[in-house]
């Protein structure tokens, strides 16, 4: 956040987007020295390089440190309502491993209202993912802020190919449940999906060293990725396709997120996106969005193969009667997305299909109201 953010300390100053993430550069901070008082030396390889005297930022000293709620496995039929979290050092409540038939009512994430003046931060990451579940879920009359990270996040998960040699597949698959017995399907690199599937008979954690000892002839596919890198390896049933190569995408089949109602909350103050609709089969009506860092919403398949790989497209959803009112404050892009990337590559096929955005309200924004892609 900059300088202007000073009344509010809210994520992101308007049409400012500095921020700085130690979890994904482990490697930049060399040293930490305390030298007097408030002062702190600190030897970095250019991330901070952006620093400027008259900036305020906002720290979390934690990012996916901890949840407060887990749903695993096929949990069924639970409420949440009524609640009051004031802090996590990572998320408010995840969801994943065919859990479903789930809602929380009433709820309030942000601040605590005695300390609204010392803390700007609630939670250090998402109030609420949703990943690899059976979905069926409702989310109203929430109140849900200052969070370091989106307020809502439903998708699924996807493998991003490196190698196939033989029946083996080298993948990074850092959100995706992978299980012996697991029937996997496969799209191409345009993302449209192919004929081939395959029932997982082993899989398992390789580094880049041990699969390039034991597999001749797959070297090449990892010229470009770190010593250190570690693969999800896994073998099937059957021969792979020839039409799977590297650059290719796998879901596993047996896991649907969507079908799912977000009704009369109100999401505000945060940092990222509001929400984060990657699932199909979804009603996301009469919510308010204010002075949200990012998008307001976010329709997307985004693929960063060495930190996440998200979505497996939409199949309907209605985004309806909404109020947007300033929101990317940070100038982020638009205030709704609807796009691919497939590791810097768009989706040469339709992965979004049946969505309505109607009867909505769009109030003191600076930027586009829509982008549209796919």
């Amino acid at each position: 956040s900059h300088v202007e953010a000073h009344e509010s300390f809210t994520f992101g100053a308007k049409s400012s987007s500095k921020a700085w993430y130690r979890y994904q550069n482990t490697g930049e901070i060399r040293s930490v020295e305390a030298i007097c008082g408030n002062v702190l030396k600190i030897t970095h390889c250019g991330g901070l390089d952006g620093f400027s005297d008259g900036d305020m930022f906002i720290l979390r000293h934690h990012v996916y440190d901890g949840t407060v709620f887990s749903l695993t496995g096929a949990s069924k039929n639970i409420t949440f309502s009524s609640l009051n979290i004031f802090g996590s050092p990572g998320m408010a409540i995840i969801a994943v491993g065919r859990s479903s038939h789930f809602q929380v009512l009433d709820t309030f994430i942000g601040v605590a209202p005695e300390y609204s003046d010392l803390h700007h931060v609630s939670l250090g990451a998402d109030a609420f993912h949703f990943v690899n579940a059976d979905g069926r879920f409702l989310i109203e009359g929430c109140d849900i802020s200052r969070q370091g990270d989106d307020a809502i996040n439903v998708h699924d998960g996807l493998g991003y190919i490196r190698a196939v040699k033989g029946n083996k597949a080298w993948m990074h698959a850092s959100g995706m449940i992978i299980e012996k017995g697991d029937v996997l399907g496969f799209k191409d690199r345009g993302f449209a999906v192919t004929d081939f599937t395959a029932t997982v008979q082993d899989v398992k954690y390789e580094s880049l060293q041990n699969a390039m000892a034991a597999e001749d002839g797959v070297a090449d596919a990892f010229t470009s990725l770190g010593e250190d890198v570690v693969l999800r390896a896994v073998t099937f049933d059957k021969g792979i396709s020839a039409a799977v190569e590297e650059g290719c995408t796998t879901w596993n089949k047996g896991y649907d997120s969507g079908n799912y109602v977000i009704r009369n909350n109100y999401f505000h103050e945060n940092r990222a996106r509001g929400i984060l609709l990657q699932g199909s089969q979804g009603l996301c009506e009469k919510n308010t969005f204010y002075k949200i860092q990012g998008m307001a919403i976010r329709i997307v398949m985004d693929i960063i193969p060495q930190y996440w790989q998200e979505g497996t497209g939409v199949d309907g959803l209605k985004f309806s009667r909404n109020v947007v009112d300033n929101c990317d404050f940070g100038s982020w892009g638009e205030l709704i997305e609807i796009s691919t990337s497939i590791d810097g590559r768009r989706a040469e096929s339709a992965v979004f299909k049946s969505i309505e955005i109607s009867r909505n309200t769009f109030k003191n924004f600076d930027s586009k109201i829509m982008i549209a892609d796919n």
